[in-house]
């Protein structure tokens, strides 16, 4: 009897379970957000159900946010603390980490969209920035690794540092050295009476680059195809671009086409809901790869 009642029981848990979980779905294809509303959002009633309301205190500063970073070719990170001092914090009331701060600027709910259960839902409730604002966002933080790397890997008073090798192996190193009046750049390997001036190895280097110069007849012909190539190279951008803002025209119409189906009762609402699902994901991936 002990084991009956412990298994009932579980049973009862499971499905519970189940049922919240097929709640939040539906919700979730519904374009409502019924879960704990990120920062910038207050959970809410729309229409008398469960979703999320931007805040009308942190939405302009999150807004804010995604602009600055957008608009920011330095450190992410002087945007980060210039936000917090003016009241960008987190649920608790903290200001947002260093981690989290990059977390945040992925999350897609401030463009409108759910990501839930694996599945990409818009949403019926007001979004804080643009879906343009969010993919240039994006692209900023892809690449920001890689910029940071050549700026704190080499410097442009320099550029023969780390190219140029010493027959033993040992990089050629660059600084500045001090004397009494002035600073003087100096390229050394790292032994001792291996210093030069920088004007003596970069002069050393141009002789050396000479020993490879083409004649006018090649370059002329070098010219003559990194031309061609340019221009077809933009002529198969430009048709990509043509292609895909013809599909998005064509992605818009089909939308507008099967709401018009669902009010004179043509389609159903389960068949609408799937349609918009395919149409919504096809338009956001295509919007991307304009982007």
């Amino acid at each position: 009897m002990e084991n009956i009642i412990a298994n009932v029981t579980q049973i009862d848990n499971d499905v519970r379970a189940e049922r919240c979980i097929g709640g939040m779905k539906e919700a979730a294809s519904e374009g409502r957000y019924v879960w704990t509303a990120p920062i910038g959002y207050t959970n809410g009633k729309l229409s008398g159900k469960s979703n999320i309301i931007p805040c009308p205190i942190m939405a302009p500063i999150i807004k804010e946010t995604f602009e600055r970073v957008a608009n920011c070719n330095g450190n992410f990170e002087e945007i980060r603390k210039a936000m917090t001092s003016i009241g960008l914090v987190n649920n608790s009331g903290k200001p947002i980490s260093k981690s989290y701060f990059y977390t945040f600027l992925r999350n897609k709910t401030y463009c409108g969209l759910i990501m839930k259960f694996g599945k990409v839902n818009r949403g019926h409730f007001e979004p804080i920035i643009t879906e343009e604002l969010l993919n240039t966002v994006q692209w900023k933080l892809s690449n920001r690794s890689e910029r940071y790397f050549q700026y704190n890997k080499y410097n442009p008073d320099f550029p023969l540092r780390r190219f140029v090798y010493h027959p033993s192996g040992m990089k050629l190193k660059g600084s500045w050295s001090k004397g009494k009046r002035q600073k003087f750049p100096y390229f050394r390997f790292m032994s001792q009476g291996h210093n030069y001036s920088k004007e003596f190895i970069e002069r050393k280097f141009v002789q050396f680059l000479n020993l490879f110069r083409l004649n006018e007849h090649i370059l002329n012909y070098f010219r003559k195809k990194i031309d061609e190539n340019y221009h077809k190279k933009s002529e198969v951008e430009r048709l990509t671009d043509q292609n895909n803002q013809k599909k998005l025209e064509e992605l818009n119409q089909e939308i507008r086409s099967m709401l018009i189906k669902h009010e004179k009762g043509l389609i159903s609402d389960e068949i609408l809901k799937l349609q918009m699902n395919r149409l919504n994901e096809e338009l956001i991936n295509t919007k991307n790869s304009l982007n």
